[in-house]
């Protein structure tokens, strides 16, 4: 399982500057047209409002995925400048969150 979760963290990045009225489909849709294959997209919400937080975790179907989706760090989604880096997400950190797999 720990060897599993290394991989799948290897090929996932975070995605900060989202803005508040961004959704999973948003965030699928910037990515798999540049990026390649996208396996698994997590917006993070507010708890009680339901909003966008501005950052959002995308996973790949491979590492190269992700290697591709650093180099759209600085693009903009619906106005708002991205920056993206290597994931840094802590296991069970979802809570408030929706996740969608493709």
């Amino acid at each position: 399982k720990l060897a599993d979760d290394a991989a799948r963290m290897d090929r996932t990045v975070m995605v900060v500057g989202l803005g508040a009225k961004v959704d999973e489909r948003d965030v699928f849709e910037f990515f798999v047209s540049s990026a390649g294959k996208v396996r698994d997209v997590q917006v993070i919400r507010d708890a009680r409002t339901g909003r966008c937080k501005g950052v959002a975790y995308v996973e790949f179907q491979s590492a190269e995925g992700t290697v591709r989706a650093m180099r759209l760090n600085g693009q903009a989604l619906k106005g708002a400048t991205l920056r993206i880096q290597p994931s840094q997400a802590e296991s069970g950190s979802t809570h408030a969150s929706q996740s969608y797999r493709y």
